[in-house]
């Protein structure tokens, strides 16, 4: 989907994005993200990835930003936050025609970052997603949920529990948000992207210069503070 460009700063948090189709001349798809404030308390950070390719994954990908853009702002426990996005998903899906939901599984994988703007650790939510990898003193951390919760719009009539995971997120940090397309992306030779690896090469600090460092065919987003 067209995303706008995100701010070079939002609360106490830079930030930097970069988007580049896999497929040649394509502008649209279903990866996404989305930036908020809760005034005077944090910053909350989305990157997902709806399931299917090109225009077909644009519908999944706008509910979610729309969920996300809903409830986001507000002052609520961010595992909450993604109950209430899930729950935004579900009612969207279920104004669709039926024959529109019958013939395809409505799938987004996200994860939900809160940064605070006082001291502490920020918290992530993960559905699904692939792991954001965390820069500190030159060392790679990929930061993997505590425990699996499924990707978004499942729908199930009970619904999951999904819990916050904290981030040790410091001044002079570096966290690296992207979507499978960089890990999944293959040499000429067979050999997958080595994302990591990439982000602990760079020799400039700030988002910026993780980017320019481990860009390739994917959309991903840096944020440091």
């Amino acid at each position: 989907m067209l995303l706008p460009p995100l701010p070079p700063r939002i609360g106490v948090v830079r930030m930097a994005s970069h988007y580049q189709a896999m497929a040649e001349g394509a502008h649209v798809g279903g990866d996404l993200y989305a930036v908020t404030r809760v005034p005077g308390r944090c910053t909350r950070i989305i990157v997902g990835d709806a399931r299917g390719h090109g225009l077909e994954a644009v519908p999944d990908a706008s509910r979610l930003i729309n969920a996300f853009r809903e409830t986001a702002h507000r002052w609520a426990p961010l595992p909450e936050i993604v109950a209430d996005m899930e729950a935004s998903v579900c009612r969207q899906l279920s104004e669709l025609p039926e024959h529109e939901t019958a013939v395809a599984e409505h799938l987004i994988s996200a994860v939900v970052v809160e940064i605070p703007d006082a001291h502490g650790p920020a918290l992530m939510v993960n559905c699904g997603h692939p792991a954001p990898l965390l820069l500190h003193d030159g060392i790679v951390t990929a930061l993997e949920p505590c425990e699996f919760t499924p990707p978004l719009g499942l729908c199930e009539p009970k619904g999951c529990s999904r819990r916050a995971d904290p981030v040790p997120f410091a001044i002079g940090d570096t966290l690296l948000l992207y979507t499978d397309g960089v890990i999944e992306a293959r040499a000429t030779e067979g050999m997958f992207y080595p994302l990591a690896e990439r982000v602990a090469f760079r020799t400039a600090s700030g988002p910026d210069a993780s980017l320019a460092t481990s860009a390739t065919t994917c959309w991903h987003m840096s944020a440091g503070l």
